[in-house]
């Protein structure tokens, strides 16, 4: 990464989590509690300064789960100071200061979250009960940077959003079929590669969880719905057991729609299903670059012209089973 370069993560590359149904015997329970803990650390090839950096690890408000603890931890050889905040698209995040120079920064963050029930099926308000349908002008300005779309999609995501169907009787239903598709058709597997790939070549290809939320994204704008990129966890079925042990696990991406009178509606392409209270939502967005977890800057220090800096980043995302939320 050469210097003075924008930092954006995006190690969201777990392939799998649950894949169509789920055994209901690894299904964890209404609260339920787990550990998450998620460690990243920056080495660099010379001395850097560090700009302020963003980090979207902490759950929000409208994460299906309660989350009962959190603590974040910084690693730094001079000072820093951290503030929480809500950033422009009302995540709360972590803006880090740094004061002096480092070959390295490292962030920890574990979180204790206890699981909710399943969520109720939306109810979409009456004019947006079946496919398709319009948003009211106040809805459609509000909504505008979930609807853009690019002027040239390219053929194959073209030729995909005319396969996908053109009504149904429940606007619901249709984005659940549209998921299911996704799930079926495009292939999906780990990728450790930062950004996201166009979809075009998501539709080629295959990509990673978050290259198939992209391509849903774009298809549900192409068909005039809102829609946003959600980064976070999904707590995986082999971490659901009753052995109390830290399994390793990955940040996870998927999907929200806007739907009248039902609200964001979280769906997961990868797993071909609607969001359930097994997900953790860290940050959501109009576009991935902007719901990753850590974004920030760093300078050759001392400041040489020409000069460029490399880092490499080693991180690791565990989950562990703490048994039921204890009552008093």
């Amino acid at each position: 990464m050469a210097s003075r370069w924008l930092l954006v993560v995006l190690t969201l590359g777990l392939a799998g989590l649950p894949l169509g149904a789920e055994d209901p015997a690894v299904k964890p329970a209404a609260g339920q509690r787990f550990a998450v803990v998620h460690a990243m650390e920056y080495e660099y090839d010379r001395p850097v300064t560090l700009g302020p950096h963003v980090l979207r690890l902490f759950p929000q408000a409208w994460a299906p789960g309660t989350v009962t603890a959190s603590d974040l931890a910084v690693t730094f050889p001079g000072k820093h100071a951290i503030r929480k905040q809500l950033d422009l698209d009302g995540n709360l995040v972590a803006a880090v200061e740094f004061d002096g120079p480092t070959k390295a920064v490292a962030f920890r963050n574990r979180l204790v979250v206890a699981m909710s029930a399943p969520p109720p099926e939306p109810r979409p308000a009456p004019h947006a009960a079946a496919f398709p349908f319009a948003y009211t002008a106040d809805e459609a300005k509000r909504l505008a940077p979930f609807l853009e779309v690019p002027s040239d999609p390219g053929p194959k995501l073209a030729n995909y959003s005319a396969g996908v169907a053109r009504d149904h009787l429940s606007s619901v239903g249709w984005l659940a079929d549209l998921t299911r598709k996704l799930h079926k058709e495009v292939k999906c597997f780990t990728r450790d590669g930062e950004g996201v790939l166009s979809p075009e070549e998501t539709l080629t290809t295959g990509g990673s969880c978050r290259d198939l939320a992209w391509v849903q994204i774009q298809l549900l704008r192409r068909k005039g719905v809102a829609a946003r990129f959600v980064s976070g966890y999904q707590i995986p079925p082999w971490a659901r057991g009753p052995e109390k042990k830290a399994h390793p696990a990955e940040l996870h991406a998927w999907v929200e729609a806007y739907l009248p009178g039902a609200g964001w509606v979280g769906l997961d392409p990868t797993a071909g299903k609607a969001v359930d209270g097994t997900y953790v939502p860290l940050a959501a967005a109009a576009v991935p670059r902007d719901a990753g977890p850590v974004e920030g800057t760093f300078l050759v220090s001392p400041p040489v012209p020409n000069a460029l800096a490399k880092s490499n980043l080693k991180y690791r995302v565990t989950v562990e089973p703490l048994g039921p939320a204890v009552t008093p």
